[in-house]
């Protein structure tokens, strides 16, 4: 998948599709090459995932453009739907300052605009927050390396979006929407201002709620792709309950003519899934799905695959570093000029 200044290469696949590999040293200098072609372009490159294939081993790489003053941004917006309690300030401050909820609320005080928000923990107006990544696709709001390593409600500073601009290639903007039916026309407000993605947060011990299904269709109404995220999927929610949950959300997905098109638990899942629907966004969201629709569903999986892959670029493996990279070159190239 490419475009919009980032692609997604495949190196060691075949035209087909079909993984079929590179030897380690052939592998490792097409991505040198790769990496050098990228910084020739105003680029870098960074390895997402690694695998195996019938002769060798493949690899998936994220070119995307450098972040440099005048160039223009790469961004993506979210909009967090959900019924209320589900946990969707929550993931919005984890996700933009690092670190964990302390369990009491305190991620989600910074989606907050009002005083009655904070006394409630209810969201009643349109919220936005900035996650910035650099080239690399690393993170710039806070440090990854050490983001988890304090107490839990131990959250980074609030980093301001003219400095997140500064320093990142792709800024995603995260919509935080209202939950609770009172507020449902500030919700369809929000949803109007053209999000590339709607996340739809579920939570694990209370499953679909009237609010859940009302945000679903209008997500679906309006043509928005969405992306499911089961939160609270810990030890205070029974294995039970979490199953009957996700089981519930698919007969609502199938009800509403969809279906579940790529369930998400792993970094891996996470790059097949941003490969398939066209995008090189990569997040790492345990129990997020990917939905389409139900048409000719047992082969639509498949299908979808067969298209990314013909829409991306593929390097195929045929014995020789320069050769792969090669074929990635004009990736990159039409990456920079898009």
């Amino acid at each position: 998948a490419q475009g919009a200044g980032e692609a997604l290469v495949e190196v060691g696949y075949h035209d087909d599709g079909s993984p079929v590999g590179l030897a380690d040293d052939a592998l490792e200098a097409s991505l040198r090459m790769l990496s050098e072609l990228a910084r020739a372009a105003g680029a870098e490159a960074s390895v997402v995932r690694r695998m195996a294939g019938t002769d060798g081993t493949c690899a998936e790489v994220l070119v995307r453009r450098a972040a440099r003053t005048g160039a223009p941004m790469i961004e993506v917006r979210i909009a967090l739907a959900g019924n209320v309690d589900s946990g969707k300030s929550t993931l919005s401050g984890v996700l933009t300052r690092g670190g964990l909820d302390n369990g009491r609320g305190a991620a989600r005080l910074s989606s907050f605009n009002h005083a009655h928000e904070v006394s409630t923990g209810r969201t009643s107006s349109i919220s936005r927050r900035i996650l910035g990544f650099d080239g690399s696709g690393r993170v710039v709001n806070y440090n990854e390396d050490t983001a988890d390593a304090g107490a839990p409600g131990t959250l980074g500073p609030l980093v301001e979006v003219t400095e997140v601009a500064a320093r990142a290639a792709k800024m995603v903007t995260l919509t935080d929407l209202c939950g609770h039916e009172r507020y449902l026309k500030t919700t369809v407000a929000g949803l109007a201002h053209s999000p590339d993605y709607v996340l739809l947060v579920v939570g694990a011990n209370n499953g679909v709620q009237k609010m859940t299904r009302e945000h679903l269709g209008l997500a679906f109404a309006m043509r928005i792709p969405v992306i499911v995220v089961l939160t609270k999927c810990d030890s205070l929610t029974p294995d039970n309950v979490r199953k009957e949950s996700l089981a519930e959300l698919r007969r609502v997905v199938k009800g509403a003519g969809k279906r579940m098109l790529y369930p998400v638990r792993t970094s891996d899942d996470a790059v097949r899934a941003a490969g398939a629907v066209g995008g090189s966004f990569v997040t790492r969201t345990p129990g997020s799905t990917i939905m389409g629709d139900d048409d000719e569903a047992a082969n639509e999986a498949t299908a979808t695959d067969e298209a990314a892959r013909e829409a991306g670029t593929s390097a195929t493996s045929d014995g020789a570093a320069g050769g792969a990279a090669a074929a990635a070159a004009a990736a990159v190239a039409t990456t920079m000029t898009t």
